[in-house]
């Protein structure tokens, strides 16, 4: 009865029509799923033409379009009006005019635009689909820019133009043929032949983009990065850089992850004429480098171990080239294993240190340290046991060996009085074994040096009070808490045949007033009856600004030769010590540390941290004075320091920041920089300078200039 005639059927609702015979080669029978307004079948012809809202799913590709023809006899489908075609992979095809196959795998399409996965667009006058994973498309732009619509430049900030681009999918690659870059719609350069893996690739082996910069010592720097994707967990980049003054510095980088963890190696190599100490050259050569890693593995739900290495060539390779200022190289090998509430570790360190007065014979090897460590849980009474044990061997080539055994226990009991006050006691009981080599003793009436045995047994009892006492308002809360610790422990401790291996460095802060052994480490004790006082104060407004304060000392019978002059604890009465912090809104952020002189009440030591400024404009601020440093400590003395840091956000996209640190007690300036960068969803570059004034021997002052520039989404 439909002979010679159209039938007209409105479909409001998705039907499942078998109109294609295959999508994939791995999908043969996959029907398609087709929606529209209305649906017009011609039997004679062999037609169905689609209109108004048309959806055609096949085997993960959706076509959208305001009208589809589809012609049984020859499988094609033509689309019109808005067409878009999206593919499994996420990128997108839009067109005014699509002829497809009725896989949708093959055809033409007229003014395509292509949005790939990661935001970035092709548009072109025609294209050419094939087998469904190729794209070939004629008089092509390509550009992952988008363009201001405010601004008078209607040309995305750099596009590549072809006349023939071609998409594989089956690749991922994007090619271009006769192509020229453009930055703002003028050609810049002509590229014969250019291609970049497609968004969907994560790692491509192939160039990445280079660095070009100078530096005092090297002149004009260039690095050409090559990145080699050894396996899908392991990659290598070799980047040599070119220099006009010292050659050419061969850089690698090696990453790779295992099933349990990861490791890196980076390092450097070059093939120099020697210098002396003040940069002038000899008459010969000497091979200079470098090597950093670091492995993390976590070995089963307990255990994890790792390494560390820094190693280099000499002292003052690092800073000379630039790839590091630090004065001490740490190499480490560990295992720990954490469990409920317990811990243990297992360490190994070799040092080398790179200042002038370092002398490699006098650097323990640290082989091995070990240390337990088990947190109790509250018990009989309510207290607590805590457990503690250590084993030091520290071998040099010259000097003190020393190995040392320590164990000792915590007993900790809380008590909670009916007016609020905290009060804790502790019980703490340690004994230390040393076994010492080639140790120097002061006494010159106990000889030069001693081999042997020595020991101590150190018990110490201590009780901690603080009463934390609030006064609500409908504006400001404040918080005031006085606190203070009374100490029992007997004087001494510290023979002279007891070496001191970690506990040189002493800082007397706000942060260790009340630790019941103020050295970092093992090897010093602090012995004595003594009081710990302190107050701290707090005033807190509900929209989050506070300021917060304390302050505090620490009192002791007698004297104890054990701290140096100047560490601020030499006498009876130590120095005051505390911080004040500031925060009135998210716009500022100021931090007071001091250490006031008891006697005189004059600072001994200040340090001023200031942040502030709203997001667009953020200023960094920080001082340092110190007076009276232990001279026997590291021959600093006297020290006053500035550094501060402006970054100024210009526009979204533009930012300009500067940096400098002055000496102040030496009226010298010890370096300033600053750098100028844009980014944005296309581009990120930046331009920094550097100028240093201080000098390492053959590291002399140095001036650096770096220019970076990335191209986003070209792999």
């Amino acid at each position: 009865m439909w002979r010679g005639a159209l039938a007209r059927v409105s479909v409001w609702f998705i039907v499942t029509l078998l109109i294609v015979p295959v999508a994939f080669a791995d999908d043969l029978d996959s029907p398609a799923v087709f929606r529209a307004d209305q649906v017009e079948v011609d039997e004679e012809l062999g037609t169905v033409v689609a209109t108004g809202n048309v959806e055609i799913y096949q085997a993960g590709r959706i076509l959208l379009a305001d009208s589809v023809t589809y012609n049984q006899r020859e499988d094609t489908i033509s689309a019109t009006g808005n067409v878009s075609i999206t593919e499994p992979t996420g990128e997108v095809m839009f067109g005014e005019y699509v002829e497809l196959t009725g896989d949708l795998r093959q055809g033409l399409i007229r003014d395509i635009r292509l949005l790939l996965t990661d935001g970035s667009r092709i548009a072109a006058l025609s294209a050419r689909r094939s087998n469904g994973d190729r794209t070939d498309m004629y008089k092509a732009v390509y550009s992952p820019c988008d363009i201001c619509p405010d601004s008078a430049i209607q040309e995305p900030l750099w596009q590549i133009k072809a006349f023939h681009v071609t998409h594989d999918q089956r690749f991922r690659d994007i090619e271009y043929k006769d192509a020229f870059f453009e930055v703002y719609g003028v050609p810049v350069a002509y590229l014969p032949y250019f291609t970049h893996p497609d968004p969907s690739v994560k790692r491509r082996s192939g160039l990445l983009l280079p660095e070009y910069g100078s530096r005092s010592a090297l002149g004009l720097t260039f690095k050409t990065p090559l990145y080699l994707v050894l396996a899908p967990y392991r990659d290598l980049t070799i980047a040599p850089i070119f220099t006009t003054e010292e050659g050419v510095v061969m850089t690698a980088e090696y990453r790779e992850r295992t099933s349990n963890g990861h490791y890196e190696f980076a390092g450097s190599a070059t093939r120099v004429t020697k210098r002396d100490d003040e940069g002038a050259e000899l008459d010969s050569t000497t091979t200079r480098g470098h090597i950093f890693g670091e492995g993390r593995f976590q070995l089963n739900p307990l255990w994890r171990a790792g390494f560390d290495l820094q190693r280099s060539s000499d002292d003052t390779y690092l800073d000379r080239y630039g790839f590091s200022s630090l004065d001490t190289l740490t190499t480490s090998l560990f295992a720990e294993r954490f469990q409920d509430r317990s811990y243990f570790s297992a360490n190994s360190y070799l040092f080398q240190g790179l200042q002038e007065q370092d002398e490699q014979s006098d650097t323990p090897i640290i082989f091995p340290l070990l240390d337990f460590n088990s947190h109790g849980s509250p018990g009989f009474g309510g207290f607590r046991l805590d457990v503690d044990a250590n084993l030091l061997v520290a071998t040099r080539y010259g000097g003190t060996d020393s190995r040392r055994i320590s164990l000792g226990g915590t007993v900790e009991r809380p008590y909670y009085t009916p007016g609020g006050a905290i009060a804790t006691l502790t019980f703490k009981l340690r004994g230390d074994v040393y076994w010492t080599s080639g140790l120097t003793r002061p006494d010159p009436r106990s000889g030069s040096s001693t081999d042997g045995v020595s020991g101590r047994v150190y018990p110490l009892a201590a009780l901690n009070w603080r009463l934390p006492m609030v006064r609500p308002g409908d504006e400001v809360q404040h918080i005031i808490e006085p606190v203070a610790t009374a100490i029992l422990s007997p004087f001494g401790g510290n023979d002279s045949r007891i070496p001191n291996e970690d506990s040189i460095d002493l800082e007397f802060d706000d942060t260790n007033l009340f630790s019941l052994n103020r050295f970092p480490g093992f090897d010093r004790v602090e012995g004595g009856p003594r009081a710990i006082y302190g107050m701290r104060y707090g005033m807190y407004h509900p929209s989050g600004g506070y300021a917060s304060g304390f302050i505090g000392q620490n009192y002791r019978i007698r004297d104890d030769e054990t701290f140096r002059d100047g560490s601020g604890l030499e006498d009876n009465l130590s120095d005051f010590v505390g911080r004040v912090d500031v925060v009135p809104s998210r716009f500022i952020d100021l931090n007071y540390r001091f250490r006031f002189d008891s006697s005189a009440i004059t600072a001994r030591r200040n340090e001023v941290d200031l942040r502030a400024g709203p997001r667009w404009l953020r200023l960094n601020l920080e001082y340092l004075r110190i007076i009276d440093t232990p001279m026997d400590l590291d021959n600093v003395g006297e020290r006053e320091e500035v550094a501060a840091s402006a970054t100024l956000r210009i526009t979204p996209n533009w930012s300009v920041r500067a940096t400098g640190r002055r000496d102040i007690q030496e009226r010298r300036t010890i370096n300033y920089g600053s750098l100028i960068g844009y980014e944005d969803e296309c581009i990120n570059m930046s331009l920094s300078a550097q100028r240093s004034f201080t000098r390492n021997r053959d590291a002399e002052p140095n001036t650096s200039f770096r220019f970076i520039i990335k191209l986003k989404n070209l792999g």
